[in-house]
This record gives structure tokens, sequence and C-alpha cells, in this order.
């Protein structure tokens, strides 16, 4: 019965996604800057706090947790993330667990042959989609992408070296 009353929640989140799976919700979005991802969690958790007060449910501040992920030294960059419930301050993680997996800020859970699966299949297709278009996009442009492209190698293979990285990619390792 619960899921059913809550089935229509995702509708509610117009600039993040929210995932369900029996009483466990995760609210995520995707954004270079932590702070655009802070307005957005609080706005939509403000959404969806109203949500629940119109369907006589509550959302538990204090089982619900905020955690950003990125790379070490982008992370160390951020000086203040602060998500809020109600004016209550959401507790900030570097790791949770849903569903039986153990989430880290930085997704060391991750093999290196898992996380390439994930660059060649949802990341590397996004930029060989439209490579005629890219092929005339100034050279300027095609710095920028190629910049893009050897960071998420340098992220799958974690190292700080862009050609081991690029190695690493195509060899499948």
């Amino acid at each position: 019965m619960f899921i059913l009353h809550i089935n229509d929640l995702p509708e509610v989140a117009s600039e993040c996604n929210i995932l369900m799976y029996a009483d466990g919700t995760v609210l995520y979005c995707l954004s270079p800057q932590a702070f655009v991802i802070q307005d957005k969690l609080n706005a939509e958790l403000s959404k969806i706090d109203h949500w629940f007060s119109f369907n006589s449910l509550f959302v538990n501040a204090t089982k619900t947790e905020a955690m950003l992920f990125e790379t070490a030294p982008r992370l160390s960059a951020v000086n203040s993330f602060s998500i809020t419930l109600n004016n209550n301050v959401i507790k900030r993680v570097f790791h949770f667990t849903y569903l039986g997996i153990v989430f880290d800020y930085h997704l060391s859970w991750l093999t290196r042959e898992s996380t390439n699966v994930v660059y060649c299949s949802l990341i590397r297709p996004i930029s060989e989609y439209c490579v005629t278009v890219w092929g005339c996009c100034g050279e300027d442009r095609k710095h920028d992408l190629e910049a893009l492209q050897n960071r998420a190698a340098r992220i799958v293979a974690r190292t700080v070296y862009s050609k081991q990285a690029v190695d690493v990619l195509k060899s499948g390792a």
C-alpha cells in the first residue's frame, strides 16, 4: 500500500531525479558546480516536503543524508555544502548504503573494469554520437572535448596522467 501511496512522488521533482525502492528514496541531480546541486536539492526537497505534507506523510530529517560525488581534489575545493529540510540541516556524509551497496564520495567501490564499462556505455557514446558535428566545431571546442574525454579517462583509470589513462581505456582493462 505504501508504494501505491507514493507512486507519483517522482513527478514532483523537475530539477532532480528520484529513485525509489520500497521505502528507500534517493534524490539526485547533476552539475559540475556544487552550489548548483545545493540549490537544486534544497528547492526540490522543499517541493517534496510539501507533497509529503499534502499526502499526510513526512520526511524523516534525522534519516535523511546528503552526499556529493566528486574526485578528491575537486571535492576538497567545496567550501560549503548545506542541504536543509524544514530549517533542519541535513547531515552530510561521505558514504552511504543503498540497497546493500555502499557508495562513497568518489565511487571507489567501482572496479576499474566496471568503471570502464560505464565510460564505454554511457559517456563515450554521447561524444561519438555527433562526431560529424564535433569535427566542425573549431579548434577551441575540439580542445575542450579532448580535455573532457581525458578527464573521464583519468577517472576511469584512477590516474593523474592522461596518456596512461587513455592506454588503459584502449586496452579495455
